[in-house]
């Protein structure tokens, strides 16, 4: 059939490796250029840090799809059960995050349809009896406030971690308004926190408490629950993206370098340097100048990504036309071409063409004529598993001939035909998607594609980059991994980085209700948790100003009696501070102004402590610091792994005698220290 060929030569035949690489290259610079250009691309996250693989503790994880929400306990051992090295790096993964008590609930159309306040509280209902069963398993303790992540996987604003507000849902949900979603949801939860006695009289007075979905939701008619703190909010991507990373942490070689939704649509999240981004970006990220990396939403599928795709003259005439005839035209033409929610459209226009234009008396079955006809699960799980017999009996039984036809349209030849395009409009999604993600990470600079820049590359030590994935079609389209793996492979190879570097895509079995857990494990405290060695002095005698300057600015705010041996560094009045702000909305937003002029005072007091000491080590002597931080310095405390009696040394080392040269850029680091503690109290 010459139109058929056409039609594969249309979708798939411009495959091959330089064209590839050639997308691979120019999707780069296009994504450097709407980084640094767009608001609607490359959007920052409040996620400034990856997980240590250290976290630890229970936390209550939901995740909030387009079709179910699901609520579990998430349990992370911490560093001494992540990953070994070598061939097992991902044996013991599992062994650092346990999960219980998951279930999982369809959301009604009811819900999405009803007032906000009646789908959270569903999902507070839904909250509360998973809750309810670690109570009564031993698995909590009833007084203890339980630490909440939350995946949310629709549009949200966020400036901090444990943040969001809520923007028009989409996904056939209703709300359009702006909510605060931790809010929302603590509300939902609150009445079970409640005693019974005022539980019912917040009810009806002699009714039952009910919820706002009977047939699918529990009922609370017990004890009250321990109370819930929200310590992150998250979308579906960033929390796959993290997930992962936790697992992989302690591989040597090896770290997860990006995050990967295929799914009903397609997204992917990478760290990225604040500088590199627009100047708006920059400026939501509170202290950006002391941010090395931030987690990047990068929207990939809206429009302006697909300029390569115009200019290789890779879209297609039916690409157009499901473009044209979409919901939003023009939006996100990369994930019409790639995504599960649009495959299957692509496959029926390409069929109904190719059928037209080799028998124009052939007669259609209706069914074809209409948008959606052919939905991608049904390509998935029958058009590219079953047999001939198979499916020349789902094809007659989904899209019968017309009644006044005498011969059935189907016939083995058109069951071939709808499978070959099926399997090409497939390969195209896994390569597009393939490219984009050697794209993406070139962009970023996690690897080289260009031989301009192989400068240095030979000494580079080897590195797997892991690509943390999810999605119904990256994960159960027969062949779609591993022919978007095998592209990959190509690619690195071709590129400048090989062979030190290697690209490899990684399930994050479900990432939502992981990542969920671990981000509320990275943002259990008011900060992240941050090793650090204190300053040790070599040089001449100890001057006043010297050892002043160490034990006023240290030694007052260290607690040598830290839970775990650890010493805690705390910034005056600070917890205290963050922990009103819970409590007291009107006195963060009042008094904070009051407070932050008494810090500023503070700052100028020390800056002239600053000024001597430095004065000092300009004159004679050495300092040397090493700030080992595994995340950015945000409010909160600072937990120093040192013991006591380590600390106490180095107090002691202050007044050593030695007679080492100045090492200014050491001092420095104290400095920018210093400046971006200061900076996370708003007073830089």
């Amino acid at each position: 059939m010459v139109a058929l060929q056409e039609a594969l030569d249309e979708l798939s035949g411009w495959l091959t490796l330089d064209t590839l690489l050639d997308l691979a290259r120019r999707s780069s610079e296009t994504y450097k250029d709407l980084a640094k250009t767009s608001t609607e691309h490359f959007l920052v996250t409040p996620v400034t840090a990856l997980p240590t693989g250290k976290e630890q503790g229970k936390f209550l994880a939901i995740d909030v799809g387009g079709s179910n929400l699901r609520v579990g306990f998430v349990e992370l051992a911490g560093e001494s059960a992540t990953c070994n090295p070598g061939n097992q790096r991902f044996q013991n993964a599992d062994r650092a995050i346990k999960r219980s008590l998951d279930k999982s609930w369809p959301i009604g159309d009811h819900l999405k349809m009803d007032q906000p306040e009646d789908l959270f509280r569903w999902i507070g209902d839904c909250m509360a009896e998973v809750v309810r069963g670690a109570v009564n398993s031993n698995l909590i303790a009833a007084d203890q406030e339980i630490l909440l992540g939350v995946t949310f996987s629709f549009p949200m604003a966020q400036t901090e971690l444990s943040e969001a507000t809520l923007l028009p849902m989409g996904k056939g949900f209703a709300i359009t308004t702006n909510l605060n979603l931790g809010q929302m949801l603590l509300a939902g939860y609150g009445h079970h926190c409640a005693a019974p006695d005022t539980e019912a009289q917040q009810n009806n007075p002699g009714q039952p408490s009910s919820s706002s979905s009977s047939d699918s939701s529990p009922i609370s008619s017990h004890a009250p629950l321990p109370r819930i703190r929200v310590a992150a909010i998250t979308n579906d991507t960033v929390a796959t993206f993290v997930s992962l990373a936790y697992a992989v942490k302690a591989a040597p070689h090896s770290r997860t370098a990006m995050g990967l939704i295929v799914g009903t649509g397609t997204n992917a999240t990478v760290p990225m340097k604040p500088e590199n981004l627009h100047r708006e970006k920059e400026i939501q990220l509170q202290h950006h100048d002391s941010i090395d990396k931030v987690v990047i939403n990068t929207e990939w599928t809206i429009r302006g990504t697909d300029r390569p795709l115009e200019d290789l003259g890779i879209k297609t005439k039916w690409d157009r036309i499901l473009d044209q005839n979409s919901d939003a035209p023009g939006f996100q033409p990369f994930e019409y071409m790639t995504s599960g929610r649009y495959l299957g459209e692509i496959v029926r226009l390409a069929f109904v063409d190719v059928i037209s234009s080799e028998d124009s008396t052939a007669e259609l079955p209706a069914v074809l004529h209409t948008k959606n006809a052919i939905p991608t699960r049904f390509l998935s799980e029958v058009v590219a598993r079953a047999d001939e017999v198979t499916l020349l009996s789902q094809l007659t039984e989904r899209c019968p001939s017309r009644e006044a036809d005498h011969v059935n349209f189907w016939n083995p030849s058109r069951v071939q035909l709808l499978r070959d395009l099926a399997r090409a409009v497939q390969q195209r999604s896994s390569a597009l998607i393939a490219a984009a993600c050697i794209g993406l990470l070139d962009c970023v600079g996690d690897i080289t594609l260009t031989k301009e820049s192989i400068n240095g590359l030979h000494n580079a030590a080897y590195e797997e980059l892991v690509i943390a994935y999810t999605g119904g079609t990256i994960s159960h389209y027969p062949h779609w991994l591993a022919d978007c793996q095998a592209w990959i492979d190509n690619l690195v190879a071709a590129s400048a980085s090989a062979p030190m570097k290697m690209v490899k895509l990684k399930e994050a079995l479900d990432g939502g209700i992981v990542g969920a857990g671990v981000l509320a494990g990275m943002g259990s405290k008011i900060s992240y948790l941050i090793p650090l060695n204190p300053a040790i002095f070599h040089g001449p005698p100890a001057t006043a100003m010297q050892v002043h300057y160490f034990r006023w600015y240290a030694h007052p705010h260290v607690n040598f009696d830290a839970p775990g041996g650890g010493v805690d560094l705390h910034l005056p009045n600070l917890s205290a501070l963050a922990q009103q702000k819970e409590t007291d909305g009107d006195f963060w937003r009042g008094e904070r102004r009051a407070e932050r002029r008494r810090r500023r005072k503070e700052r100028e007091a020390r800056d002239k402590v600053w000024d001597e000491f430095h004065k000092m080590v300009a004159q004679g002597g050495k300092v040397e610091a090493e700030l080992q931080t595994n995340g950015n310095i945000v409010p909160g405390s600072v937990v120093m792994s040192e013991k006591r009696e380590e600390v106490d040394k180095y107090l002691q080392l202050i007044s050593a005698d030695q007679d080492e040269d100045i090492d200014e850029e050491l001092g420095k680091q104290w400095w920018t220290y210093e400046r971006a503690l200061l900076a996370s109290e708003g007073l830089e």
